[in-house]
């Protein structure tokens, strides 16, 4: 089936009128003429039999019809435009696009990033985060997620560490509040919290306290705000042990107790398994599941 789609330049100039929001701008952008974006918006609203603009107290605005279509027009337009800057890029292979979850981010990937450009200096890594509970970023050639261990091997996923949990909080906060000898002495504690009190309550539970009574202290939006938190000494926190290691290993947080809460749940690499991944996405897979070995052994 082919699908017809409006003129290529009667839509280049409604998405530059959408995003830029007067015909002035739009046509400096695309540098065409004022008559040129109404013509082509006329066009457009032809070709389309619906109105997608309509004049207002403070000038040109678009209709419903308009904002439903801008989202799709402007994000397809985007999309093509940060595609074609790494196709231009990618002429010697030297890119790589990876998105992470945000506490992966900053307290495990980016401490290890300099032994990479040590390695590597001509391949550029550009790295964002990742929101939760989303697996596929089709803008990226690599992706960093927190996701359920089916212990079924998947093609374009690899994993990475697994999600326990373990109690840590600073020295300085046992320097302030002194020794935390046993489990049950953390109903006393300052407990730090990412969202919600369902890891503490977990935790407790496991350890034959009331997980009730975990239900109190701070409730942090995300991981890196606890990691920052239980390091100044505000509390204690349950934090993924893989992802704290280097502060363990250098006494900036202190493992209270071994018990742990085993997770469902682990950190995994995925790629686009129809894609063939350049040497260089091949190159930085293999050192991140190298450096995770190395962290797990």
């Amino acid at each position: 089936m082919v699908v017809r789609l409006p003129p290529l330049h009667a839509l280049r100039a409604f998405e530059a009128v959408a995003r830029l929001g007067s015909l002035s701008a739009a046509a400096d952008d695309l540098c065409v003429t004022h008559s040129a974006i109404v013509h082509q918006l006329k066009q457009l609203q032809d070709w389309l039999g619906v109105p997608l603009f309509v004049r207002g107290p403070r000038g040109l605005e678009l209709t419903e019809a308009g904002k439903r279509y801008r989202v799709p027009v402007c994000e397809s337009f985007a999309r093509m435009a940060i595609e074609t800057q790494y196709l231009r890029k990618e002429q010697d292979n030297s890119s790589v696009r990876v998105s992470a979850l945000p506490m992966f981010g900053i307290a495990w990937l980016l401490p290890r990033m300099p032994d990479f450009w040590a390695r590597h200096p001509t391949i550029n890594v550009a790295l964002t985060y990742s929101p939760p509970n989303v697996r596929e970023f089709p803008d990226h050639d690599l992706w960093i997620g927190f996701e359920e261990d089916s212990n079924v091997p998947t093609r374009g996923r690899a994993p990475l560490m697994n999600g326990a949990t373990v109690p840590v909080c600073s020295p300085l906060y046992l320097d302030r509040k002194g020794p935390i000898l046993q489990p049950s002495d953390l109903t006393g504690h300052d407990l730090l919290h990412e969202e919600s009190y369902d890891p503490w309550n977990a935790w407790f539970s496991a350890n034959g306290i009331e997980p009730e009574l975990a239900e109190r202290g701070r409730v942090l939006t995300d991981g890196n705000l606890l990691l920052a938190s239980v390091l100044a000494g505000d509390g204690v926190a349950l934090v993924h042990k893989a992802i704290i290691s280097r502060h363990l290993k250098s006494h900036t947080l202190v493992q209270l107790f071994d018990c742990q809460v085993e997770e469902k749940f682990g950190y995994f690499l995925s790629w686009d398994p129809e894609v063939t991944l350049r040497r260089s996405v091949l190159t930085f897979r293999d050192w991140l599941l190298e450096c995770a070995n190395e962290a797990i052994g």
